[in-house]
C-alpha cells in the first residue's frame, strides 16, 4: 500500500474513534458509540458522493 492510503486509513480511524469518544461521553455504551460514529461517517460520505454525482451530471 502507498503512503496516501495509510494516511487516509489513519484519518478515518481517528474520526471514528473521536466520534465514539464524544458519544461515550454522552453516556452511550462503547459498542453503540462506535456503531453510531461509523454510521455517521458512512452517511456523510454517501451524501457527499451523491452531491458530487448530481453536480457532475448537470
Amino acid at each position: 500500500m502507498n503512503r496516501q492510503t495509510f494516511f487516509g486509513m489513519f484519518g478515518l480511524l481517528t474520526l471514528i474513534l473521536a466520534g465514539a469518544t464524544i458519544a461515550r461521553l454522552a453516556g452511550l455504551p462503547l459498542d453503540a458509540a462506535i456503531y453510531l460514529s461509523a454510521l455517521g461517517m458512512l452517511s456523510i460520505g454517501y451524501i457527499r458522493y451523491q452531491r458530487g454525482l448530481r453536480g457532475a451530471g448537470e
